[in-house]
Parts: structure tokens; C-alpha cells; sequence
């Protein structure tokens, strides 16, 4: 199965961004690279990369106004053969977007959208600072140590018009599994998973709880979830650090389903959770 290995988040300040990352969570840093259409920083907790960008060109951004965006941007896959899965994608109404990186030297990425326009990389070496990297030569890359306590990345959110014909794409194309659903007046959702990864599918329902401008018709990669140990006082870091609480889902602490939502310094919606969230395969409804 393919596997979930890379969120990417567009931030003010880099630097900045990594000291809240490095403080409130203990993430390692894993590399840096800079460029005349973007750079970015590379932080990792030993599975995932989290990359914190700054673009400077809207055609690499796939976005209007990207010198001025901030928020997460999107999400990547590794996969065993690029030229294979590109195929898979294409015929499941999926389109090529461009390539990013020197395939030589291990760090490429190459990127489409799906069928509802939502940016994702796919990548066969994989993303620096993971367990699952794979390159003959990493350059200036190095694997980090990774502390004890390090929370753990273990859920991206994808906001979409359609979670069902969604999950079918990213079900048919890379194996993800399905987990389960739910249908509130909030947002209704799809959940898959890659035995790691739970990837949440979502349409929202309400602007309150998308917490974004227009939620209820935003498409694209929304936010990202942090497994901790506690809650209370992962808050407490948050906040002393930067971050700001946002809201409780469901508001009831002891939910098997409880994320407690922030937003960084950045104003970039994230989720902690001490009970994680679903990642194993379920029967569909």
C-alpha cells in the first residue's frame, strides 16, 4: 500500500514556524532548501515531514495572491513507481500538475490534483526525516535524532465537495483503506487509511467549524493532527509558545472521537488528540 509521509503547511516566517514546531512539539529539523519560486524547512518526527514553506511564484503555489497565503497546502504520498501511479491517477480523473526536485538526487516530488482540484505530491523516494526514505544520496540531508516525547503527526484533513467520490479516488488509486464515516449537520466526512495515516475527507456544513473564509465551499488540504499523551498540558505549550485554542470536537473530553483544535502563530488549524484517530481498516456501510 502506498503510505502517507509528507503535509505541507505555507507560514509566514520560517524560522519562526520551526521554533513553534521544535518547542511545542519536539519536532527535529531534517533540512532546509531555498529557491528563487520557494523554500522551505523540513521538520519530522520520525514517520512524517512536515514542511514549512514560502512560496514566491502563484504558478508553483497553485494559488492566487501566494505570496500572501498562509495555511496548510497540501499533502504526499510515497509510492513504489511514479510512472505507474501516474497512470492510476489520470484514469481516475486525476491530472498532472508539474515536477518539483531532482529525481537523481532523491528529493522530487511530483504533483497533480485530484479530481475535486486538491493539491497532492507523489514522491518513490520519499520525504527526508521519515522512516520510509529511500535515496542513494540525500545531499545535505541527514536523519535527525528524534526526541523522547516527540508528538506524533497522525491525521490529515482534506476539505472536499464530495468525501464519497473522493474516497473512491484515493481508495482506487493508492489502496487507502476505508476506516468509517460520519454525517452531522457540521460536516459530513469519509475516513481512510494507509495503517499509519487516518486521512479524513470532509465536507463542511458550517463556516464556524471550517474556521477558514467561505469554509463551506473550501476544497483543498485543511488541516493536520498531532497524536499526545496530554492534552492539558500540550495546551499549555501551545499557548505559551504562540498558538491559540480554537474550539473542542465533540465537546464531550472523553469522546472516543475528542480533538482539541489551535491554530499556530500563523493562524494554521491543527488538532491535538490522546486518543488518536481511527487507522484501522473497517467494512463499509
Amino acid at each position: 500500500m502506498a503510505q502517507i509521509r509528507h503535509v505541507a503547511i505555507v507560514v509566514n516566517d520560517m524560522d519562526d514556524a520551526a521554533g513553534f514546531y521544535r518547542q511545542t512539539f519536539k519536532l527535529a529539523e531534517a533540512g532546509r532548501e531555498y529557491g528563487e519560486k520557494g523554500s522551505g524547512v523540513y521538520m519530522c518526527d520520525g514517520e512524517m515531514n512536515l514542511a514549512l514553506l514560502n512560496y514566491k511564484s502563484d504558478a508553483m503555489a497553485g494559488v492566487k495572491n501566494s505570496s500572501t497565503f498562509t495555511g496548510t497546502h497540501h499533502f504526499g504520498i510515497q509510492v513504489d513507481d511514479l510512472a505507474e501511479i501516474g497512470e492510476k491517477i489520470e484514469a481516475a480523473g486525476g491530472s498532472f500538475f508539474f515536477d518539483f526536485g531532482d529525481e537523481k538526487s532523491g528529493n522530487f516530488e511530483r504533483k497533480y490534483r485530484d479530481p475535486s482540484g486538491v493539491i497532492f505530491d507523489v514522491s518513490k523516494g520519499g520525504w527526508v526525516g521519515t522512516s520510509t526514505r529511500r535515496v542513494d544520496h540525500d545531499g545535505d540531508y541527514s536523519t535527525p535524532p528524534i526526541k523522547d516525547g516527540v508528538a506524533h503527526i497522525r491525521h490529515i484533513a482534506v476539505a472536499v465537495s464530495e468525501p464519497e467520490m473522493t474516497g473512491e479516488f484515493f481508495g482506487e488509486v493508492f489502496g487507502l483503506e476505508y476506516v468509517g464515516r460520519t454525517l452531522s449537520p457540521l460536516a459530513d466526512g469519509i475516513y481512510l487509511t494507509d495503517g499509519y495515516i487516518n486521512l479524513a475527507l470532509l465536507n463542511y456544513k458550517d463556516d464556524e467549524i471550517a474556521g477558514v473564509e467561505r469554509g463551506k465551499d473550501f476544497v483543498g488540504t485543511h488541516h493536520f493532527g498531532f497524536k499526545v499523551d496530554d492534552l492539558d498540558a500540550t495546551g499549555t505549550h501551545i499557548t505559551d509558545n504562540g498558538g491559540k485554542f480554537f474550539l473542542d470536537l465533540p465537546e464531550e473530553k472523553e469522546s472516543l472521537y475528542f480533538e482539541r483544535k489551535y491554530r499556530d502563530p500563523d493562524g494554521i488549524i491543527f488538532d491535538i488528540s490522546h486518543n488518536g484517530w481511527a487507522t484501522a481498516p473497517a467494512k463499509a456501510a
